[in-house]
């Protein structure tokens, strides 16, 4: 089973991401908290396999706590809740967040994101991917140019990790249309697979890394 802590401010918020995590099959709640030092002390206490953060500035800044869990042994996986602050999102990459969705996801996309996360896998919500998409588009170098707008979203789909499979789930396309698109972003960025993309992609600031 899945071990998840949940932290944010607000009561209201915690009840709802415990209803979520005790209706989810194969997650259990671990144990809540409602600011940073407080989840800090249940991560070395607990050892949770995924931590969920509602980030409500000033109360509860998930980037930073991200950055922090960074420093316990074993580092849960942190799913991170936001709001469309398209620079929260690449700050969270860099900060080394697996998981990152939009506050008004639905249950079934939470769930999906959890266990993700849980397997080391990235995932970036659809809405979020757009917002720094749209950032990226508005200052993009000659070589990003190149790029349609939908091609910038698979770049930095694939750049957050997600598989084929992951990225046509999210812009709800077949397979074999991610695969084309795949393929002439990479022509067009004049590199030789994934992992090159995804390194372009970071260097220019439309996400973080893989790793």
């Amino acid at each position: 089973m899945t071990q998840v802590l949940i932290c944010a401010a607000h009561t209201l918020t915690r009840m709802g991401l415990r209803a979520v995590v005790e209706g989810s099959p194969g997650a259990v709640l671990a144990g809540e908290a409602a600011d940073e030092r407080r989840a800090l002390g249940l991560v070395r206490s607990l050892r949770p396999d995924v931590l969920i953060v509602d980030e409500t500035p000033p109360e509860v800044d998930g980037v930073e706590l991200a950055r922090r869990t960074r420093a316990d042994l074993p580092v849960p996986a942190v799913l991170l809740l936001l709001d469309d602050r398209d620079q929260r999102v690449v700050e969270g990459l860099r900060a080394g967040v697996l998981g990152m969705l939009h506050k008004g996801c639905e249950q079934a996309e939470l769930d999906a994101a959890t266990r993700a996360v849980a397997g080391g896998r990235r995932f970036l919500s659809a809405r979020l991917a757009g917002s720094v998409v749209d950032r990226v588009a508005r200052t993009v170098p000659p070589t990003l140019a190149r790029l349609t707008p939908r091609e910038l979203e698979v770049l930095s789909l694939l750049a957050g990790g997600l598989s084929n499979e992951e990225i046509g789930a999210h812009l709800l396309v077949s397979r074999p249309t991610v695969k084309y698109h795949v393929s002439h972003l990479l022509q067009k960025l004049d590199v030789r697979d994934r992992l090159q993309a995804a390194v372009f992609a970071y260097q220019h600031g439309i996400t973080g890394p893989t790793g």
